[in-house]
């Protein structure tokens, strides 16, 4: 009798006798976990390779065992969903989990994203990010995100290529506007930035940020009267 012993993420067979004589035997299969007897007549343990590579598997255990192991992905993504708002490195750690037990799972990459973000870990927030743009070149708050890190990190022009595609995504996002005008002063392109605030204060118009960022470029493009009337409305929005 061969044994054959399979674990997630411990893809090990140990073969063995019936007297429990450790034959040596270890092979990777494409199956998860499962036990397999095979019966065979006594024959030297090199011809056990063949013997086991011959062995039949079951199509409904595996489909039954790759469900089993989805469920624990989805289990654990709903966990992280309930811990986030507790405590996010528990959370990171249940959406790790659903990761690990499903590495395409994007939206447990997106949360866990999310939460990197959240407490400032800008660079692994970015690693999942990017994961999930592959999978998805349409979620606009994962651009929004994204962008937000690398405008903490610098990286500006990064920044404002993810608030353009934003815009692309979704023209009426004055947020994306106000970012993209605040990081295009940085790169040097005032002009631009200027636009993209005569945008925002159009689509929100009672955002007193972005008023109050075009009265900042206003200032060092030397218009201090048109500074001062977008200050003063800044300051009548906030009250």
């Amino acid at each position: 009798t061969i044994e054959e012993f399979l674990r997630p993420g411990h893809y090990s067979i140990v073969a063995k006798t019936t007297s429990g004589q450790n034959l040596g035997l270890t092979k990777v299969l494409p199956f998860f976990s499962q036990r397999i007897t095979v019966e065979i007549a006594l024959k030297p343990a090199a011809s056990l390779e063949a013997v086991v590579q011959s062995a039949s598997v079951d199509p409904k255990l595996l489909e039954r065992d790759q469900s089993r192991v989805k469920d624990k992905a989805e289990d654990a993504f709903d966990r992280g969903r309930e811990l986030v708002d507790y405590s996010t490195y528990k959370a990171i750690a249940a959406f790790s989990i659903a990761i690990t037990n499903r590495p395409d799972y994007l939206d447990a990459r997106r949360q866990r994203a999310f939460a990197f973000a959240s407490l400032g870990d800008c660079p692994k927030a970015i690693r999942d990010l990017d994961e999930v743009v592959l999978g998805n070149e349409e979620d606009v708050e994962v651009y929004h995100s994204r962008a937000s890190c690398y405008w903490d990190l610098g990286q500006y022009q990064q920044a404002f290529d993810d608030y353009t595609r934003i815009i692309k995504l979704k023209p009426d996002d004055a947020q994306a506007y106000k970012w993209r005008g605040r990081i295009s002063f940085y790169l040097g392109q005032g002009n631009i930035g200027l636009r993209d605030f005569d945008v925002a204060v159009q689509k929100a118009p009672r955002d007193s940020g972005a008023y109050a960022s075009r009265s900042a470029l206003l200032t060092f493009l030397g218009r201090y009267d048109e500074a001062i009337r977008d200050a003063n409305r800044a300051l009548d929005l906030d009250k």
